[in-house]
């Protein structure tokens, strides 16, 4: 395999999924318009042996490595961006992922924070942690955050008193620390039929915010999504260097130019073989053997490239589709007729 540097724009989805495995498998689907994404998650789920429910097999997850308490945060990208993504363990918690890239050439961390709305303190001490680190070591902050927050400053609708005091203290130190908040708009980020809601946030301070471009919020159908969240997409505002996987699929070679293109490298080269009496002639001989055949090969096969989308399963129908949505259908009806609970 190789790589090839091109220039790219990055693709964000942030999104909270409620810790369903459903939810999980929408990502997916959601996903597959996006050249390499990277997905800022905040409750994935989580199965029983404690691996994260990703989607598509497609994608990687950089979560807290020996979690000692339910993995709330996590950031997912496609297979194809290892290179380019480090995970950085040494801020990364059960509750707040951070992950490592260059977006238009400047370095920059990437989190995905979940902010429990039980907790006194806002914005968590993880986010704080976070925060330090960016300023101590002057480099570029994009946070995909469920802040479990309200404050008209990102249009919540709904205030109730304590998650408005969370707000406030929240907007207070946004504001202190010379931060952006991303969200435009009016719409809101939490809906689950019954009411809706404003409290998933993109948060960056002043170097991530010059690279942020078109936020917005997927009101999209109810029926194609498990999550009472709805999907974020953000976009870098420049393009940035990624590496372009390739490899040569031995299956559609030309064997009749490969042996045509060898055979008149060998002619050329037939002095070297003539005559082999001492080992420094055997390297000799054996290393421009080996680089006929690969220069042979590379001329008889065409180069490969890796997609960079995330594919379907094949199982995917249009029948099971439909059945998906008759489903959906169904749910959300019936939450509708379940009490108000307007604090959420």
């Amino acid at each position: 395999k190789g790589g090839q540097k091109f220039k790219e724009s990055l693709g964000f989805v942030q999104i909270n999924l409620n810790k369903q495995r459903q939810a999980s498998k929408d990502l997916g689907y959601f996903i597959r318009k996006i050249e390499k994404p990277l997905i800022l998650v905040q409750e994935p789920h989580v199965n029983g042996k404690g691996v994260i429910s990703k989607g598509s097999y497609c994608l990687r997850a950089s979560t807290c490595k020996n979690p000692k308490k339910p993995v709330r945060a996590s950031i997912f990208f496609h297979k194809s961006m290892e290179r380019q993504v480090w995970s950085k363990d040494s801020i990364t918690t059960e509750d707040c992922a951070v992950v490592q890239t260059k977006v238009d050439g400047t370095e920059t961390l990437v989190a995905s924070c979940y902010m429990d709305g039980n907790d006194v303190e806002c914005p968590s001490q993880d986010f704080k942690n976070l925060v330090n680190h960016a300023k101590k070591h002057n480099i570029a902050l994009i946070i995909g955050t469920d802040s479990n927050a309200h404050n008209t400053a990102w249009k919540s609708r709904i205030c109730d008193k304590k998650r408005k005091e969370r707000g406030d203290k929240l907007l207070e130190y946004i504001l202190a620390n010379d931060m952006f908040i991303e969200n435009v708009g009016n719409t809101p980020t939490f809906d689950n039929g019954r009411w809706s809601n404003s409290i998933d946030l993109t948060i960056t301070n002043r170097s991530g915010h010059k690279l942020v471009s078109d936020w917005r919020v997927h009101e999209g159908d109810r029926l194609e999504h498990s999550s009472d969240h709805r999907f974020i997409t953000f976009q870098s505002t420049g393009s940035t260097l990624l590496d372009r996987q390739n490899f040569r699929d031995i299956s559609k070679t030309n064997w009749e130019v490969f042996e045509s293109d060898l055979a008149k490298r060998m002619s050329n080269h037939a002095n070297a073989f003539s005559v082999i009496d001492s080992s420094e002639k055997l390297d000799v001989a054996a290393d421009l053997l080996s680089s006929n055949i690969i220069a042979s090969f590379n001329t008889a096969t065409e180069l490969t490239y890796v997609s960079a989308k995330v594919k379907p399963p094949p199982w995917d129908t249009a029948e099971v589709k439909d059945a998906r949505r008759e489903m959906r259908g169904r749910i959300r009806k019936a939450s509708k007729k379940k009490n108000r609970d307007p604090t959420l």
